[in-house]
């Protein structure tokens, strides 16, 4: 079996307006990344919309049919601040959901080993009742619902490695606990949730991330925290919310990863489907704003999905896919003193607590976890020096006992 690509080009249709960051040119990249011969090997189909039935599993049946009555015969209309359509957003908003739906259908049916669906709008902020974030309807979320409404799962699980929290899609599943959600995102940030302790029924798990905090943290929040959560529950089914706007390059946000990240947690996933649910996973687009970043991200992630579905669409078919699954240590642009000088407390802190849960696990190679213990104990070092510098301007802080202004010496420093 190979790996399925489920592509429409009335998605390209869809247009949000000039200078809009969700603009019909990002399909077109992903589209002629794809159209390399390193992907002659993808079984290539065309989505069918989906259905107001399917749609409505997901959201209110009323706002499905508002949303389709909306689109203008002509210009744009917004459903929101950063939400627009145009005519052909309607046609394009269906087949991104249709695109979903069909890709569990084919996966779930043996047709497939595991499939990606090219497809815009994103969906993952799209609330019950709300377009929102620039999405219309929640792809993955329709798409979770469908396996368990026409294919009888019990256990499906959504991850997000978009670099915004999935809103959308945690508030789908928060209180149903057949479903699971997990995602990294940057916090705080845009949409405003996505906070550790928003659990659900103990089927949510966050990983929020301070801005600039690199693949390191980003690698650690997956393999300490959200991979063992969903190993934990153990999925029949697994899709992807895979965002690309994490990027290094990406204008929109600053979590600064690269293609090599992106084949990292493709595989990382990819080997819980295959001990948890036969392999069974689909992946759709959500973001991805720089258009070269997100055409080489896509064709790294979908490379990878290839990997491991063997036929006629694997690596062993296609060695030029070779030079896109190199995942190496997380690249660092600077060295490491710099690096270690550029992060805040917080940011220090939080891939400490990372590190510390990691090495009581006891996994990995002896020389990562040494090269771990390492890191640690630089950034506890830098933790406190940062808690000094602190100590020291409030200590140079003086309250006046009679009520009046406070001063201060000045801080060098």
């Amino acid at each position: 079996m190979t790996t399925a690509l489920f592509f429409d080009p009335a998605c390209i249709d869809h247009d949000p307006g000039l200078g809009h960051p969700e603009q019909p040119a990002r399909l077109v990249a992903v589209r002629d990344a794809l159209a390399a011969p390193a992907f002659d090997g993808l079984d290539r189909r065309m989505p069918p919309p989906a259905t107001v039935d399917q749609l409505a599993r997901a959201h209110d049946r009323a706002y499905v049919d508002g949303v389709l009555a909306a689109v203008p015969a002509s210009g744009q209309v917004m459903l929101d601040a950063d939400t627009f359509m145009s005519p052909g957003s309607g046609v394009a908003a269906l087949s991104a959901a249709g695109a979903a739906c069909a890709a569990v259908d084919a996966v779930l049916a043996g047709e497939v080993a595991n499939a990606f669906c090219a497809v815009r709008p994103p969906g993952h902020h799209a609330e019950y009742d709300r377009a929102m974030g620039f999405c219309l309807f929640n792809n993955v979320a329709v798409a979770a619902h469908h396996a368990r409404a026409v294919h009888g799962l019990t256990a499906v699980a959504v991850v997000d490695f978009d670099v915004h929290h999935g809103n959308g899609t945690q508030h789908a599943f928060e209180n149903d606990g057949g479903f699971f959600f997990a995602s990294s995102h940057q916090f705080p940030f845009y949409p405003g949730t996505g906070d550790v302790g928003e659990v659900g029924r103990g089927n949510v798990h966050n990983a929020p991330l301070p801005a600039a905090a690199g693949a390191r943290a980003f690698r650690a929040a997956w393999e300490t925290r959200l991979l063992p959560a969903l190993a934990a529950f153990k999925p029949e089914l697994i899709i992807i919310s895979a965002g690309f706007d994490a990027h290094r390059d990406d204008p929109l946000a600053e979590i600064h990863l690269g293609e090599d990240d992106y084949v990292w947690i493709t595989r990382e996933i990819m080997a819980i489907a295959d001990s948890s649910a036969g392999g069974r996973l689909i992946s759709s687009l959500e973001g991805g704003y720089d258009l070269a970043a997100l055409g080489r991200s896509v064709a790294a992630h979908v490379a990878t999905l290839m990997s491991g579905g063997g036929g006629t669409g694997s690596q062993a078919d296609h060695p030029e896919l070779t030079c896109l699954l190199e995942t190496g240590e997380p690249e660092a642009a600077v060295s490491d003193t710099q690096d270690m000088e550029a992060l805040s407390f917080e940011q220090a802190l939080a891939e400490l607590e990372a590190i510390v849960t990691r090495l009581e696990t006891g996994e990995g190679a002896l020389d990562d976890a040494i090269a771990a213990y390492e890191r640690g104990a630089k950034l506890k070092q830098h933790c406190q020096k940062k808690l000094d510098e602190a100590r020291m301007k409030v200590e140079k802080i003086r309250l006046p006992e009679d009520g009046g202004a406070a001063s201060s010496e000045p801080f060098d420093g």
